[in-house]
């Protein structure tokens, strides 16, 4: 009885020490999940009215097939947030034209759009990017 009570307590020490471990990496690890080659998104229509799509082009070298919770953020004196999106980009580089819906209720101004990309890289950790757009412009319809 004496020596099961001696393993049972060595097997709980050695499985909660693994449990640390395990925990602790998951933490610290330092994921390099996406790329993104220039330090803004150059914005392809530089004036937009409401309601219309503005265009800009991302170019980008992803590291895993992870997908991504995107949100976006209409930014000037006020912040616009929109409903968040699944992206679901491969792995690989590219080149990509994304068209974004200006809502009809955003007031007339410049603007920079901030998309926010989360990664949900394990059980206990999520890796926020985020990229802005260049300055457009929105005008009344």
């Amino acid at each position: 009885m004496k020596k099961l009570l001696h393993w049972s307590t060595w097997l709980g020490i050695i499985t909660s020490w693994c449990i640390i471990v395990v925990v602790v990496f998951w933490e610290i690890f330092p994921y390099n999940i996406i790329m993104f080659t220039a330090p803004t998104f150059p914005v392809m229509n530089k004036t937009v009215k409401q309601g219309e799509m503005v265009k800009f082009v991302s170019n980008y070298c992803k590291f895993t097939d992870i997908s991504a919770d995107v949100s976006r953020i209409f930014k000037n004196e006020i912040l616009f947030y929109t409903p968040p999106t699944v992206g679901n980009i491969k792995k690989g580089c590219s080149n990509v034209t994304v068209a974004v819906t200006v809502p009809s209720e955003l007031p007339s101004g410049s603007y920079v759009i901030e998309n926010v990309y989360q990664y949900r890289v394990n059980p206990i950790r999520t890796v926020i990017v985020r990229h802005d757009t260049d300055e457009f412009r929105v005008v009344e319809k």
